[in-house]
């Protein structure tokens, strides 16, 4: 049908970018709407996902730093418990010692114990000696008074008990006595009644110039009275926390206090100082604040570790890690949920706003495909009511369309003609090689030297017959391939006439 001569040189077809004399077809319609539907779905994807990513940051931070703020103020709280014990422990030492260093200066004090050790029948002293012991005994809630000889042998006790007669001092604390200073004899077991006592004494020399021990006030401190209730008690409500009082002995961690969930342990629960994650055994080691590690239970706690100034004792302040992160497991929930709440609100917002893009994209797809359809109808009428045949030819060289003046040129009907190889039904046999040659080119980029041209050429009816026809030829890019359209007029008696002339 294409005269190989002619459609040897191709014509871009830039006038009709992928249009037909009838405008776009139905097919670039859809693409189109597809193409353009999928990039708003991708868009909203991406918009949901930087929400999400937005709002799963700021619960993020926002629970880290609550958790830091939280975590920071248990520390200082803890720190806190620890300075408050130590400051009272400092305080509570110092009146015990103070109240026997009255008593260390007090010259009548001296002498009625000097009149009572040298005259043991002075019934005058006695009295008043006792009168002064009961006086110190019960004002300042010791558990016992006693007067000492030189020797450490008790002669005069208040209240009066079974006691034995003699009373342990400690050789450092016998060397402090006989340098005239009042010392304090720390924690010890006194195995005649299976208790723990503290005691405080003071030197009482027998003239001025001290030059020469004449016995002892001994001060006699229960800690189950005041200073465990002092030392356990914690200024706020806890499941947990506890207060520890420990000092060093040899290589051991010695607990001096009764502890909140381990009974009967004061100066018996004894901890190698080569276990170095316990809070008491770091204190031990000289350690000050904030540590972690696991305590006697061996649960994971932290502490505040802090030495008890001119004591050997050291305070831990310590609280199970269970406790201290309980509130932060609601705040996890709580940003969790609040989280899950706002990406869901985050997700109805954008399938809400899905919706309405669908929505009015399937409405302008039915209008699209309404006004497509008046448009092919139209184009129906006038391609079925015209004079001219209209031919259709897709990349493969196949009919495609075939109107009713394509029949009676041809003599073909349009079920024959449908699906049949174009040139193969209408192109004299001459014109095939130069066409299978041109195909190529034509079907790669729709371009040809017939294309945009009308051309005055042979074509072959049905009966076979030959007759001349002027083509009209344009291409048309459908669903990635180039399609031929061709409109074709019977010249055959205009030439007939042109050659016999008139």
């Amino acid at each position: 049908m294409i005269n190989p001569q002619k459609v040897s040189h191709p014509v871009t077809p830039t006038r009709h970018p992928g249009k037909n004399r009838g405008g776009i077809r139905a097919e670039e319609v859809i693409d189109m709407s597809d193409e353009k539907e999928k990039s708003s779905y991708n868009s909203l994807i991406l918009i949901f996902a930087a929400l999400a990513a937005g709002v799963i940051a700021i619960g993020y931070l926002s629970y880290r730093g609550y958790e830091r703020q939280y975590r920071t103020s248990v520390e200082s709280q803890l720190s806190a418990v620890a300075l408050l014990k130590v400051n009272e422990l400092v305080s509570w030492r110092r009146e015990r010692l103070a109240d026997a260093a009255v008593f260390h200066g007090n010259k009548d004090f001296s002498e009625l114990v000097r009149r009572y050790l040298t005259a043991p029948g002075d019934i005058e002293a006695q009295e008043r000696l006792r009168e002064w012991l009961k006086h110190l005994q019960t004002a300042y809630r010791y558990d016992m008074v006693m007067i000492l000889d030189a020797g450490h042998t008790k002669k005069m006790v208040f209240p009066s008990v079974p006691e034995r007669s003699r009373s342990y001092i400690s050789p450092l604390t016998s060397e402090l006595l006989k340098l005239g200073k009042v010392a304090c004899e720390d924690f010890y077991w006194n195995e005649e009644n299976q208790k723990i006592y503290l005691k405080i004494l003071a030197p009482i020399r027998a003239d001025e110039k001290g030059s020469r021990l004449l016995g002892v006030l001994v001060l006699r401190i229960d800690p189950e009275k005041y200073l465990y209730p002092l030392i356990s008690r914690w200024p706020t409500p806890s499941e947990t926390a506890e207060t520890l009082l420990v000092r060093r002995e040899g290589n051991e961690a010695v607990f001096l206090n009764e502890l909140r969930f381990q009974k009967d342990t004061a100066l018996k629960l004894r901890i190698s100082l080569d276990k170095t994650d316990l809070p008491a055994v770091q204190a031990a080691l000289g350690h000050t604040g904030i540590v972690e590690g696991r305590d006697y239970r061996r649960e994971t706690v932290v502490a505040a570790v802090e030495p008890v100034p001119d004591s050997p004792w050291f305070i831990v302040a310590r609280m199970d890690l269970t406790e201290v992160y309980a509130p932060l497991k609601e705040r996890l929930y709580l940003t969790v949920f609040i989280v899950v709440v706002l990406m869901a609100g985050a997700g109805m917002g954008v399938a809400m706003i899905w919706r309405q893009q669908r929505t009015r994209f399937y409405r302008d797809k039915f209008e699209a495909a309404e006004t497509l359809r008046e448009s092919e109808s139209r184009l129906k009428a006038i391609t079925g009511s015209a004079r001219d045949a209209i031919v259709m030819m897709d990349p493969a060289g196949m009919v495609t369309y075939w109107n009713p003046a394509a029949e009676v040129l041809f003599d073909y009907t349009s079920d024959e003609a449908m699906g049949r190889n174009l040139h193969d039904m209408i192109a004299p046999l001459r014109y095939h090689v130069a066409h299978l040659a041109a195909l190529p080119e034509f079907k790669r980029t729709g371009r040809g030297g017939a294309v945009g041209k009308t051309l005055e050429l042979q074509a072959r009816r049905k009966d076979g017959r030959e007759i001349m026809v002027a083509l009209s030829l344009s291409a048309v890019h459908i669903k990635g391939g180039w399609h031929a359209v061709g409109i074709i007029r019977d010249i055959t008696e205009q030439k007939i006439a042109e050659t016999t002339g008139p």
